[in-house]
């Protein structure tokens, strides 16, 4: 007895040296991107609140659209459970930490008779055994090196990670919604001005006739005007399908049945000058901090690292505790009396790996390999959301500068268009000119709106590359402890 408690005695105080080398991973998990200190299209200014830059529009049903989305829209729905299923693996992770123990019991009842062979007439025994036992077993694997804590922190990041996908989907959601708004609104600009054209085609139509009733023009005129037209009007329906198009994908977006999405009636498209001007103050360093799926792929990252040592815990010793305990009541016939058992067995196991043949090594490698893998990927990544910011910035400002030369052309346009009116009315002027002055006002009026909207999605693009559009809160991942 003494020396298996000195066997027992010997195997806990070696754990108990061992439980001070927990294995810690070494790897270096920081980029390797030299961040500017600034963004070279952006303008300096007061630091601009992006949270919720759709209210910058002040346009009551872009904002109902949001939160609409925000509540209704399926990818969000699918994220949020991720979360769930993320945080229930981080549970199952630490509890796999803890000791584990179960209580069974057992019960039996039968019959049995007996005859004694030596005698014929001998004794005959009749029985109904019973029997009830009771079994208690608890065991706990000692965490020597780190490797449950190593595999809890790796659940726990992936939880971090599912929240911050959850808000990296919302950044997403935001700029689809306001993109495919805006487009609707564009499209609807966009057949007001083709109806205006052709009204405004059908009026010198019937000037045109008069005249050529007159004997003052050529049937040629006349058919011309008419062919613009013509071409005109076969635009329409391409133009009412594409805006019905975009209603059932902003639908689907606010997670509304396509068939029965209603039209969207909003403001018109403001000019650069009335709509919101790009946000200010915001440095590259913030995309570290305000672009949720960089800190998710962050996260990732601290993930794969604790991988990486839990992988190299299974090359230490492994020491688990058992306890096993039973007690019971047999009980065999009236003749006999009740036999009462109890048992009790404590042990403890120590396993050291000695040939694996080089599986472990090899989940080393593996584990490594991904890291490394996606330290590129971020790296990777965050080039691209540079790029990203910078390109959107310039783009606003072209956008803008668009719109300032067209709205002088515009202004040019119609007064050619005016005075070839007057040139025409003295003789001086075919109407084919004042034809194409009133085709090429109308191409303006059409480069305008496309300049308007490009201005628009450029500035939804740059605040969706800038991480706008998510609400921070206390368990999203900032990241854990390392």
């Amino acid at each position: 007895m003494r020396k298996n408690f000195s066997v027992c005695a010997i195997m806990l105080l070696s754990a108990a040296a061992f439980c001070g080398c927990s294995v810690v991973t070494t790897a270096d998990v920081s980029s390797t991107v030299d961040m500017p200190s600034s963004f070279s299209e952006a303008a300096p200014g007061v630091k601009t609140d992006i949270r919720r830059w759709w209210d910058q529009w002040q346009d009551p049903v872009l904002t109902g659209l949001m939160e609409k989305a925000f509540k209704q829209n399926m990818e969000l729905r699918a994220a949020r459970s991720r979360i769930a299923e993320a945080d229930a693996y981080a549970a199952m992770a630490e509890a796999d930490k803890k000791p584990g123990a179960e209580f069974g019991v057992n019960g039996k009842a039968g019959k049995f008779s007996m005859t004694s062979p030596a005698d014929m007439m001998g004794d005959h025994i009749d029985g109904h055994p019973r029997a009830i036992t009771g079994l208690l077993a608890a065991s706990w694997e000692i965490d020597l090196f780190g490797k449950k804590q190593s595999d809890a922190d790796m659940q726990a990041y992936r939880a971090l990670s599912a929240r911050d996908y959850e808000q990296a989907a919302r950044v997403e959601i935001s700029a689809k919604v306001a993109d495919t708004y805006f487009k609707i609104q564009a499209a609807g600009q966009e057949l007001d001005l083709l109806k205006e054209a052709i009204a405004n085609l059908r009026e010198m139509r019937r000037y045109v006739k008069a005249r050529f009733e007159a004997g003052q023009t050529t049937a040629y005129d006349l058919d011309h005007i008419a062919n613009e037209i013509t071409k005109k009007e076969a635009m329409l329906s391409l133009l009412e399908s594409r805006r019905a198009n975009l209603i059932r994908v902003l639908a689907v977006l606010t997670g509304e049945v396509p068939q029965n999405s209603a039209d969207v009636f909003g403001r018109r498209l403001l000019s650069a000058g009335d709509a919101p001007a790009p946000p200010a103050g915001i440095y590259p360093r913030d995309l570290l901090e305000r672009r949720p799926d960089l800190l998710a792929r962050s996260n990732e990252i601290k993930s794969l690292a604790a991988g990486v040592a839990s992988a190299t815990a299974d090359l230490y010793p492994r020491l688990s505790i058992s306890f096993l305990w039973s007690s019971g009541v047999i009980h065999i016939s009236s003749d006999f009396n009740s036999v009462r058992t109890w048992s009790g067995i404590a042990g403890i196991d120590l396993s050291v790996p000695v040939f694996t043949g080089g599986r472990i090594r090899a989940g080393i490698d593996l584990a490594d390999a991904r890291l490394k893998t996606a330290l590129a990927e971020y790296d990777q990544k965050l080039l691209q959301i540079l790029s990203e910011v910078d390109s959107s910035y310039s783009l606003v400002k072209g956008y803008a500068d668009r719109q300032r030369v067209l709205d002088k052309a515009l202004a040019e346009a119609q007064k050619l268009h005016a005075s070839a009116k007057r040139m025409f009315e003295l003789d001086e002027y075919d109407y084919d000119r004042v034809i194409d002055s009133k085709l090429n006002e109308i191409a303006i009026k059409n480069d305008l709106l496309s300049a308007k909207l490009g201005y628009h999605e450029s500035l939804v693009g740059l605040f969706r590359s800038l991480g706008g559009g998510w609400e921070e809160s206390s368990d999203s991942g900032s990241g854990a402890e390392e």
